[in-house]
């Protein structure tokens, strides 16, 4: 079933702008009864479908509590973690993807037959949840690390006392957030907006912005770290609402599609930086990261996804042209809400985070275990 709402016309500027979009469409669209969609165009045909799935009134009528996430950090220089007997969280940031999307064609870009390619492009945009809990889960999400330290008699230093020790000023975010877009799965461009907890700010060149002044950023909190005897550690994590998949983009395929489903994952641009130095001095010491492999998905609903608005060319015109051997430059172009019950996306987020930090607990014991930290 398609559902047609005027979500808006602005779906179809760049993606930074999707995010203020985003935002302004928190308010209730016209409910989805889709989980997932799919186009595909070949050399005369084109077509897009969208599952039975279930309605947003529906979704939101699940229980509030869902499953913690699995997921285990591909490690390097983790050891480093026990490199001083004491923890600080200088910065703690929570990047939420607000929109996404994809292009795929019958031909490759600038390939040999990329002027008469057919093609079908998807861009979608999060709806459904308020902007003030953005900001209010990355507060969570660090006071839960924190807890999750206490409770593991894991000696974190306190704010406070981190702040006393740094002798910088100019090495946090203006605003305690930041937004941009880029290819972050290698299969479509999302755009986000990073929030820092206010407790412990986004660090420059650690938010998903320029990496430019991260050295700097870094090597003032370790220099603090050392005053405080502490490893630093600064997390990351980044929650998705869209699996984007596409086929085709090569000088001889037959056809094109992309599907869109709407999955909650933490994607595998989160991580956790930390490091420490032996004695202040310019510069950064020893470290390293906790990463990712891939994508840690829940199959829980949360969403619908309803098509607003079919920017298509003529799918008659096109096919009659091919018919009669003339090329196609037929584009599909198709924009989605995808419209969260709130209820059901701040318990995702929750658990998200919740799995998130009892794992960067875990790595800490498990190198404390291998190690006695330094004194």
């Amino acid at each position: 079933m398609k559902t047609r709402t005027h979500f808006s016309s602005a779906l179809l500027r760049p993606l930074p702008l999707l995010i203020a979009l985003s935002a302004a469409g928190a308010q209730a669209q016209t409910p989805g009864v889709a989980q997932a969609v799919e186009s595909v165009v070949g050399k005369t045909y084109s077509g897009s479908a969208a599952n039975a799935g279930m309605a947003l009134e529906q979704i939101a009528a699940l229980p509030g509590e869902v499953a913690p996430f699995a997921l285990s950090f591909k490690e390097w220089n983790a050891k480093e973690l026990a490199g001083r007997p004491r923890i600080a969280v200088p910065s703690y940031g929570v990047s939420f993807i607000r929109s996404a999307e994809a292009f795929a064609s019958t031909a490759s870009a600038g390939g040999l037959l990329s002027s008469a390619r057919r093609a079908v492009k998807y861009q979608t945009a999060l709806a459904g949840v308020k902007e003030d809990l953005f900001p209010q889960l990355a507060d969570e999400a660090y006071a839960d690390l924190v807890k999750r330290f206490a409770d593991a008699g894991i000696d974190v230093v306190p704010q406070e006392d981190f702040r006393a020790a740094l002798d910088v000023a100019d090495i946090w975010v203006e605003g305690n957030r930041s937004q941009g877009s880029r290819k972050l799965d290698g299969r479509a461009d999302k755009g986000w907006s990073v929030h820092g907890a206010r407790a412990a700010p986004l660090l420059k060149g650690m938010s998903m912005d320029s990496m430019f002044g991260m050295p700097g950023s870094l090597g003032a909190v370790q220099n603090a770290g050392v005053s405080v005897n502490a490893v630093t550690v600064h997390p990351l994590l980044v929650l998705d609402y869209i699996a984007l998949d596409s086929s085709g983009n090569s000088t001889f395929a037959r056809n094109a599609s992309i599907s869109a489903n709407t999955v909650f994952s933490i994607s595998p641009a989160s991580r956790v930086d930390f490091g420490y130095k032996e004695k202040k001095m310019p510069g950064t010491g020893y470290g390293g990261a906790l990463t990712l492999e891939g994508p840690v998905a829940s199959n829980e609903p949360f969403a619908a996804i309803a098509e607003t608005e079919d920017r298509s060319d003529n799918t008659a015109v096109h096919n009659a042209l091919a018919l009669v051997g003339f090329g196609s430059v037929y584009k599909q172009s198709k924009v989605f809400a995808v419209e969260a019950a709130e209820k059901r996306y701040i318990a995702l987020a929750r658990a998200a985070y919740r799995s998130f930090n009892q794992a960067i607990v875990d790595q800490v014991r498990k190198a404390r275990a291998s190690g006695t930290p330094s004194s």
